[in-house]
């Protein structure tokens, strides 16, 4: 994942960030007003320890001392000395709250311990802390008992009484909260993107499909339609402008001829891309055929207003003529509907008529694009795929899976299919730039393509530079 997909997954899931930060602030703020305010005073012992009189006296004194701080910085702490305390400030049964109060730390390199008392009254946190100082003192001299050097543990300093409390602090527990929350967000986000299986980034897309990307298209509340032709000049439009400048760039010095829209399942939006790419193109001086290959439902036909009485099932079996098929639609583009549906589409498809038909159209068009079935519900694309110069995949941000988009690859690609790229269609209009940033088309080797329309239709090339 590069830095532009970073940035696109963290704004796509912005709304569980901002709810997992919102949630640690929330519980920074509840603890600090919930919790009870807790003072804290330290008071300072120094151990004394007898000095060697000869030098390995003296390094084993070092030894000793290391050992002995180590030692008694436990014991401050311990049952004993918090019995010590309790029975000195006169609460004898509160001996266990007040070992959990204390804590001890001995200095480095040095002979000093500090021990903190912890308390809701800062007065008696005070007096903890000296009570437990004066009790280690007590209990070190029950253990040097009896020795003629004994080691003494002395009160060097007294604790003062705190004035503000070491807990809550809510400046604190706020910054906790956001690095927590934050923690969170990322983790939820993490784990959402892992959970997700639809195509949302374009290195999703260029890996299942195997293709580069050729373009993004920002989702319409109500649909694009034909915006190409209604609306010319729209965000969406250009969009389209995009694929269509892409496809010029792929092989410049062998022009595409026929092309195949499709995708992996339904609703994916093939047909409003494949409608919108013609007009594009045939708006640039192109002579574009737009050709309804979905013989079983006739999405394209529709979305013209265009009648199924004629077309390309009656073409494929010469129940009608090309010139009463073909309908014109604009200065550039003619539509050729899907006709009846017939009760063999697969095998009518893949018939010799179908590839003398597509002789017969490219010697009238530079270009001819065929708006296909879904994929994986029928095998009429997967037919399709092999008469053709390439393939356009059309996924759809959010609902098409990566299953689904290498599945759909394989029956392609199986029959010789070449797929020229794939668009990403209804993307987020917010995150239409981010997709552009990591927009980037990789060259595909030549092939072989067919003969270049006659002489009678102009001379500019299928997709070439205008």
């Amino acid at each position: 994942m590069n830095l532009p997909d970073l940035v696109t997954l963290v704004r796509r899931r912005r709304l569980v960030l901002m709810l997992c930060l919102l949630a640690g602030i929330g519980g920074g703020v509840f603890h600090s007003v919930t919790s009870p305010k807790l003072y804290a005073a330290s008071s300072r012992s120094v151990i004394s320890i007898p000095a060697g009189r000869e030098i390995q006296d003296a390094l084993a004194g070092a030894q000793l001392t290391r050992t002995l701080i180590g030692t008694y910085t436990q014991v401050a702490t311990s049952r004993q000395v918090a019995q010590r305390v309790a029975t000195s400030i006169g609460l004898p049964g509160a001996a266990g709250t007040i070992r959990g109060r204390l804590t001890a730390v001995a200095v480095p390199n040095t002979l000093l311990i500090d021990i903190t008392a912890v308390d809701p009254d800062p007065v008696q946190a005070a007096t903890v802390a000296d009570a437990a100082a004066l009790a280690l003192g007590a209990q070190v001299a029950v253990f040097e008992a009896g020795k003629s050097q004994p080691v003494e543990s002395q009160i060097l300093d007294r604790a003062s009484v705190p004035t503000g409390p070491v807990t809550p602090q809510p400046r604190r527990d706020a910054v906790v909260g956001i690095i927590l929350g934050l923690l969170a967000g990322v983790a939820a986000v993490i784990a959402l993107e892992a959970l997700d299986r639809s195509i949302k980034l374009p290195a999703q897309g260029a890996t299942t499909f195997g293709a580069p990307l050729l373009g993004v298209v920002p989702r319409r509340r109500n649909g694009l339609g034909l915006i190409c032709a209604t609306e010319p000049h729209s965000v969406e439009a250009e969009a389209v402008r995009a694929i269509r400048t892409s496809l010029r760039f792929l092989e410049p010095d062998h022009p595409l001829r026929v092309l195949l829209v499709t995708s992996p399942t339904p609703s994916d939006g093939k047909t409003t891309i494949a409608s919108n790419l013609a007009i594009s193109i045939a708006s640039g001086g192109d002579k574009v055929l737009l050709v309804d290959g979905d013989l079983r439902r006739a999405g394209l036909t529709e979305r013209f207003g265009l009648e199924r009485a004629v077309g390309v099932s009656t073409l494929l079996v010469r129940a009608s003529e090309l010139d009463e098929s073909i309908v014109s639609w604009g200065e550039r583009l003619d539509v050729l509907p899907a006709g009846v549906c017939p009760p063999n589409v697969a095998e009518l498809l893949g018939s010799e008529s179908m590839v003398g038909l597509l002789d017969d159209l490219v010697k009238r068009y530079h270009l001819i694009i065929i708006d296909g079935p879904p994929v994986l519900p029928v095998t009429d694309p997967v037919v399709l795929s092999a008469l053709v110069d390439g393939v356009i995949t059309v996924a759809r941000y959010g609902k098409t899976s990566r299953t689904a988009a290498v599945e759909a690859t394989r029956r392609l690609e199986s029959v010789g299919g070449r797929i020229l790229g794939y668009v990403l269609n209804g993307i987020p209009p917010s995150e239409s730039q981010d997709y552009y940033a990591s927009y980037g088309i990789n060259a595909l080797r030549p092939t072989p393509r067919r003969p270049e329309p006659t002489a009678d239709i102009g001379t500019t090339e299928a997709l070439g530079p205008q």
